[in-house]
């Protein structure tokens, strides 16, 4: 996985929705209700590997940042 601001970063977007949207009687209440993370398809093995370990209990910690793909 790249740094995040890499040119093929993975990007996230979050979507606000107002409650009052359903329920006219509601005053506006903005919250956030979609995360949305769009990665590239060569991250998925690594994802799945860490996912996995998460799940089994065991803590993968982060690896140092590789500033070769933001050109530092």
């Amino acid at each position: 996985m790249t740094h995040w601001a890499a040119p093929d970063a993975w990007d996230v977007t979050v979507k606000p929705m107002d409650r009052a949207m359903y329920e006219d009687t509601m005053p506006s209440q903005f919250r956030l209700h979609l995360l949305q993370v769009s990665f590239p398809a060569y991250d998925v093995p690594e994802l799945t590997r860490r996912l996995r370990e998460h799940a089994a209990g065991r803590s993968v910690p982060p690896a140092p940042a590789d500033w070769s793909t933001v050109g530092r």
